[in-house]
């Protein structure tokens, strides 16, 4: 999406007549040039980062960094800028924080409630094996194979296996 965003932003600012007049004013003023690639070169790194936490963390904890360096961001603007201070700006932080703590602890009561003691399946292409309720099972019966189950002397082994109820 950061392409096609790339080519969109490109395209319009190229049809305003932007695009034309900032390089052709870059092109006279170095140090404005210098500004735009490091500001590019930041943002990409800073967007990299971002997307990374994302991907390897999830988005509540990429909200809880961002937060925090908003957070951070604003100690410090007190820190070198000195102003009027309120607790007002102590409270919304807390009320932020609370809030995305609140969201990430119901993520997790809801993740294990989803887990159930009702037997062992294992995923297709997974190592692990992990119980699971039978309202996942409905949803995603493609990702679950036999697994077997203990020696019955007269049946031979069992074997647990679920199927899709008919609609």
């Amino acid at each position: 999406t950061n392409c096609f965003t790339l080519i969109a932003m490109t395209c319009t600012t190229y049809l305003s007549g932007d695009l034309v007049g900032i390089i052709q004013h870059a092109m006279r003023d170095r140090q404005l040039a210098m500004y735009m690639f490091v500001y590019t070169s930041v943002a990409y790194i800073a967007i990299s980062c971002h997307m990374n936490v994302v991907k390897r963390f999830g988005g509540v904890v990429a909200v809880c960094v961002a937060t925090a360096r908003k957070g951070m961001t604003l100690v410090l603007s007190f820190v070198l800028f000195p102003k009027a201070f309120s607790w007002y700006y102590v409270w919304g932080g807390l009320l932020v924080l609370g809030g995305l703590m609140i969201s990430s602890l119901m993520k997790i009561r809801e993740k294990q409630n989803k887990i159930s003691v009702s037997g062992e399946i294992k995923r297709k292409n997974s190592s692990t094996d992990f119980p699971l309720d039978s309202k996942i099972l409905e949803e995603d019966t493609a990702a679950v194979e036999e697994i077997p189950r203990p020696h019955d002397e007269e049946q031979g082994p069992l074997l647990h296996h679920h199927t899709r109820r008919s609609e």
